[in-house]
């Protein structure tokens, strides 16, 4: 399956949704490194085939021990971290920036994407669209991918119910919209 737009999916803790998720074409799968320990990300990455995965440090104390525990060289990361921390042209960084009212000086070639709220692209320059996963009003957004420049959406998981049991409507509705016909 093929989407209309660059998809990341972020907090996702169990690996229903991220074998629902890759089956759906989603690109990205973002795992909360505060609440999936790295034995639990490998074996759930294990299991999937297709998307990249992103360790996400935003909530995370000790990021530099954190990094080192985990196997990928994509992470997502707050802006303080970004600004602070020091890391080789081989990662690939991905900055939330949702949680800041105005977003600070951002150097682009060292950035994969910068994840905002549907409301902050306005403040963003037009020349940074390609960099930018919006998250927001899923209707809004997907009227926006067809008429605006920007890179695509980021969408959030949720919880299971229990293993195993989980339900998909909101991720579904949202990705067989942007399925290519």
């Amino acid at each position: 399956m093929a989407l209309k737009t660059t998809v990341a999916v972020g907090n996702i803790t169990n690996l229903s949704e991220a074998r629902y998720c890759a089956g759906m074409g989603v690109q990205y799968l973002c795992f909360p490194a505060h609440r999936v320990d790295p034995k639990t990300f490998k074996e759930i990455t294990g299991w999937v085939n297709g998307p990249t995965f992103i360790l996400d440090f935003s909530q995370t104390e000790n990021v530099q021990e954190a990094m080192h525990a985990y196997a990928t060289d994509h992470w997502l990361l707050n802006q303080i971290q970004y600004s602070q921390l020091h890391f080789s042209q081989e990662k690939k960084i991905f900055i939330d920036v949702r949680t800041n009212a105005s977003p600070m000086e951002i150097d682009t070639s060292q950035v994969s994407f910068i994840v905002i709220r549907e409301e902050q692209l306005a403040v963003f320059p037009r020349e940074m669209s390609e960099k930018l996963l919006v998250t927001g009003d899923t209707n809004s957004l997907i009227s926006k991918i067809e008429h605006a420049n920007i890179s695509g959406i980021w969408l959030e998981g949720t919880e299971e119910e229990r293993p195993g049991l989980k339900d998909y409507s909101k991720l579904e509705t949202v990705l067989e919209r942007l399925e290519i016909e």
